[in-house]
């Protein structure tokens, strides 16, 4: 005799119902843990926005920064420039006194000497300097009734 079938066993609306309610448990785990993920999801993704409205915030900062430091390093720059070239016109004006004071000191060795004429002949410094004052003098002069 054949064995008797799950249907003979176990009536077809029995079974029937316990397949709904297995449906309906299936669905309700289904639907928790999607829920349950989607909340994971939506704690992640809100995560990630506050990541990246931070990163935003530190670029924006960063960029400013390196403006800050890149006029700071144009003024440093200037300054350089400025006292090099400072520098450079107190040596020149310190090297134009050396000259004058040793032109001084060989035109009184000359004249205590009673050597005959050509004085000494200044330096090209103290000749350029002369020029320079000659070619200056009316803006000299113009200062002075200034100042």
């Amino acid at each position: 005799m054949p064995e008797p079938g799950l249907f003979d066993v176990i009536p077809e609306g029995v079974f029937i119902a316990a397949l709904t309610v297995l449906g309906g448990i299936i669905g309700a785990l289904i639907t928790a843990w999607a829920t349950r993920g989607k909340g994971k999801s939506d704690a992640a993704q809100g995560l990630i926005d506050r990541f990246e409205t931070r990163v935003t915030a530190l670029e924006a900062k960063v960029t400013a920064l390196e403006t800050e430091r890149d006029q700071a390093r144009a003024e440093r720059d200037t300054a350089n420039r400025r006292a090099d070239d400072a520098d450079d016109t107190l040596r020149d004006r310190n090297e134009l006194v050396d000259d004058y004071v040793d032109h001084a000191a060989e035109l009184l060795s000359w004249a205590s000497a009673g050597a005959p004429p050509p004085p000494p002949v200044p330096s090209w410094r103290i000749r350029n300097h002369l020029a320079d004052l000659a070619a200056n003098a009316e803006t000299l002069r113009n200062q002075q009734k200034e100042g």
